[in-house]
């Protein structure tokens, strides 16, 4: 995915992890305008309490969850956390780059 966002003329990858702790670590670190989670992270957070987190410690940061498939339970949680985008993992490139620019403009008006 970082390779395919990298391709983004306006777009960079900051950082990328392997687990929710990191997540929460790296985006209180980099702020960045957006960071992308699955919500099936492996460690002791998922991608749901990487996002609660980063909500808490990094507010700024646009949240945009990914999942493998499209249940609303998850996306309610995701919506009721903060995140401001949800997308199912299999998407083809160019709806996840427009997710991501989505959800960073919602940022700038912030």
């Amino acid at each position: 995915m970082a390779a395919l966002i990298e391709l983004e003329v306006d777009m960079r990858v900051a950082g990328t992890v392997d687990t929710g702790e990191a997540a929460v670590a790296l985006g209180v670190e980099l702020r960045p305008d957006v960071v992308v989670l699955d919500i099936q992270m492996p460690g002791r957070l998922d991608g749901l309490d990487a996002a609660r987190e980063l909500r808490e410690r990094a507010p700024e940061c646009g949240l945009l969850m990914l999942t493998s498939t499209g249940n609303p339970e998850s996306l309610r949680k995701a919506l009721a956390i903060g995140a401001r985008g949800f997308m199912v993992k299999d998407a083809p490139p160019e709806r996840l780059a427009e997710a991501i620019r989505r959800v960073g403009r919602r940022r700038d008006r912030r």
